[in-house]
């Protein structure tokens, strides 16, 4: 499980999408004024989980947060 900390404003940048990569989850926040992008390392999330677990977690709690969310289609070859 990530710990969010640090995201930008929803009044801001109220849309948020998700993709996975190979070694990566990549964050996008995006808004009329703003586009902040953000790579969490899985090796440093949890070595051993499952990527697409951790993404789908990734989601929900973005969703929560109150962001409009977006899953976009894994990195090629993911």
């Amino acid at each position: 499980m990530l710990r969010l900390m640090g995201l930008p404003s929803r009044a801001r940048c109220p849309t948020a999408t998700v993709r996975r990569a190979a070694d990566r989850i990549e964050l996008r926040f995006a808004g009329a004024d703003c586009y902040q992008g953000f790579d969490v390392e899985l090796a440093l999330v949890a070595p051993e989980a499952d990527p697409e677990a951790v993404e789908l977690d990734l989601l929900a709690q973005l969703d929560g947060l109150g962001y409009v969310v977006e899953r976009l289609a894994p990195e090629p070859g993911v």
